[in-house]
């Protein structure tokens, strides 16, 4: 038996659970963080063998497997500091992209050439 499996949620105030609940979704964030960064070191790393970046990368591969058509919209800005972050132009901008832009950043340095 795991030890969530051996806790009295039901002794626990509504307060404890939500603690709980916060800190279980901040440690598979950081899990997930941590697991995602690996996989981008070793894109970056296979991209580099090629002599490309992992952006080229993706540029050249068939639309079919960068995105499902009608599924998603493309991509138009890409965070530099973090890859999964994107924007597609549409709706509201992104969080990331109103900090760096009100910090003297350029919109056109984060368009996807």
């Amino acid at each position: 038996m795991s030890e969530a499996e051996n806790t009295d949620f039901t002794q626990l105030s509504d307060e404890a659970i939500h603690d709980v609940i916060a800190r279980a979704q901040s440690e598979l964030d950081s899990r997930h963080q941590a697991r995602l960064a690996q996989v981008q070191d070793k894109i970056k790393g296979l991209a580099e063998s090629i002599g490309m970046t992992p952006e080229e990368v993706v540029l050249k591969m068939p639309r079919s497997h960068r995105a499902k058509a009608g599924n998603k919209k493309e991509v138009h800005f890409r965070n530099p500091e973090n890859h999964a972050e994107t924007w597609t132009g549409r709706g509201k901008r992104p969080n990331w992209l109103v900090r760096a832009l009100s910090t003297g950043a350029e919109l056109d340095s984060f368009r996807l050439q």
